[in-house]
């Protein structure tokens, strides 16, 4: 419910350590992780940063295991991330590091922000007919906002929200 999220949120803008044993054990098993549990853990620690103002315990440490595991598994044969996982990535991403540099270090990581866009860019070009507004909405908005270049999936996008407007 709103209610319970809110004190939820509340509690967690108090308390960020709360999360620390959740964060300890994405962390250990974030290798297993598929392309689905990788989207919404981002996102998910990107809106709670977000919404508390506050950092996650160990999140730099999460981040750049996320980042190097979504660019491994994207990059794979098998990639498979959907295009609402995609655009879930990138917007996270985009949210945690949007303005800064393509390559980002902090106190303990170094992010290659460029390398991670491109990856999910590969992703998201042969699927853009199954994008939805708010893919399309995220996606161009997290490119836009870390400034990385993407003229072709600009295009793909706007034609595939043209199509989707004239049905």
């Amino acid at each position: 419910s709103s209610m319970g999220s809110s004190s939820c949120l509340q509690r967690l803008k108090r308390q960020p350590a709360l999360l620390k044993p959740l964060v300890g054990q994405t962390i250990r098993h974030n290798s297993a992780l598929n392309p689905k549990s990788l989207a919404v853990t981002a996102h998910a620690i990107a809106k709670i940063s977000y919404k508390t103002k506050k950092s996650i315990v160990d999140s730099d440490k999460l981040w750049e295991l996320l980042e190097r595991n979504i660019i491994q598994k994207a990059t794979s044969p098998k990639g498979n991330f959907s295009v609402q996982e995609c655009a879930n990535i990138v917007w996270s991403f985009a949210k945690k590091f949007g303005g800064r540099s393509k390559t980002t270090t902090t106190s303990h990581s170094t992010y290659n922000i460029s390398m991670l866009f491109d990856a999910m860019l590969n992703e998201l070009s042969p699927k853009l007919r199954q994008c939805n507004a708010q893919d399309i909405a995220n996606t161009v908005w997290a490119y836009a906002t870390v400034d990385h270049p993407a003229t072709a999936l600009f295009d793909g996008m706007m034609s595939t929200a043209i199509r989707k407007l004239e049905k």
